[in-house]
């Protein structure tokens, strides 16, 4: 299940970070990507300590 959600996330950070390449500014693009990504890390280190 955690696996199915890490992938769902990865997805969903991908299509966002290709919004924000599209807005032309493409550093901004990268730090809110790195952000994101770390986010979901987070989350699945916190999902794996819970359960």
């Amino acid at each position: 299940m955690i696996k199915i959600a890490f992938i769902v996330g990865f997805i969903i950070v991908g299509i966002l970070a290709i919004k924000f390449v599209d807005t032309t500014k493409i550093k901004k693009g990268m730090i809110a990507f790195g952000v994101l990504l770390l986010l979901g890390i987070v989350g699945v280190i916190i999902s794996e300590l819970i359960r």
